[in-house]
């Protein structure tokens, strides 16, 4: 992202002004500090702070700092961003400089219906989730195994995964409490495969479960540059993937397109080389949700 004078969000912005809470999630970090993590290769992550500035064009509420990103520049430059967001209004969830701080929702209340925000992300390097005297990102870590299911030399194994259930019966807790001072409550994903489209991941069902289960009214997910699933659990949805919203990328040509290309299948587009997601990633919902106190 290189405007600031609002164009990104010229066309998308009076839809959004309908809207009484407005949630996006944000995959960067924006600020002058900090350092290249050593186990990230995201040198993109790290914005400056005036290209924040999309958020306030489009109006955001409560944003997610929860992701893969979070903490690739450190605990500095999320403490940045996050005085950042608050000092413009905007609210933000699902990381912090402890675990209780990346835990804790963000509420509203809007026409009688009061409204809470709760995000995570399963998408972690080790060390990036918050802990109790550490910053990071809400975690709801999954792990993963592969089966042979077949005799033949060859065949791609069965992938297997699970939450780690620490980390589910932590979400499920707040999801709980939440639901305590709130009438509805928004869970944020950041999970999944990313890339790859139409794939669930094994871990995914049973983790939307459990919130739903804790007694979640919603789930909002991300992570995977493409679009996915919408699955109704009873009367709630699960929105697996919204796709990309805007997104900062880097010209990916010659070498660079060749590699990524090989890396994660993705066959790019020579007229668009500063969107290197493939088709998919140029489909983006935005989820609108009408809540009562009778239901959603």
């Amino acid at each position: 992202m290189v405007q600031g004078d609002g164009s990104l969000a010229e066309h998308v912005a009076p839809f959004l002004s309908k809207a009484d809470i407005r949630f996006g999630q944000c995959e960067r970090v924006y600020s002058d500090r900090g350092s290249l993590d050593p186990s990230s290769t995201a040198k993109h992550a790290r914005c400056s702070p005036e290209l924040a500035q999309v958020f306030w064009d489009c109006a955001f509420d409560v944003v997610s700092l929860a992701s893969n990103h979070t903490m690739d520049f450190g605990a500095d430059a999320l403490k940045d961003t996050i005085a950042l967001f608050e000092a413009k209004g905007v609210k933000t969830i699902g990381a912090g400089m402890n675990i209780q701080e990346a835990r804790t929702p963000a509420c509203f209340e809007v026409n009688g219906v009061r409204i809470a925000f709760l995000a995570y992300s399963t998408v972690l390097r080790e060390g990036f989730e918050a802990t109790e005297d550490s910053a990071g990102a809400a975690p709801l870590r999954a792990r993963a195994w592969y089966e042979e299911f077949d005799f033949q030399a060859g065949v791609p194994p069965l992938i297997r995964s699970e939450v780690l259930s620490e980390d589910l019966d932590a979400m499920c807790e707040d999801v709980r409490s939440a639901k305590q001072i709130a009438d509805k409550v928004v869970v944020s994903m950041h999970w999944g495969v990313h890339y790859v489209p139409k794939l669930i991941a094994e871990y995914q069902r049973p983790a939307a479960q459990g919130a739903f289960d804790a007694g979640a009214d919603a789930i909002i997910g991300h992570h995977a540059h493409a679009p996915k699933a919408i699955e109704m659990f009873g009367d709630r949805p699960c929105f697996y993937s919204l796709s990309n919203f805007i997104m900062t990328g880097t010209p990916k040509t010659g070498e660079k397109a060749r590699l990524f290309q090989e890396r994660y299948g993705v066959q790019l587009d020579p007229d668009r080389p500063w969107l290197p997601y493939g088709e998919d990633a140029k489909r983006s919902l935005i989820a609108a949700l009408e809540f009562s106190p009778d239901g959603l």
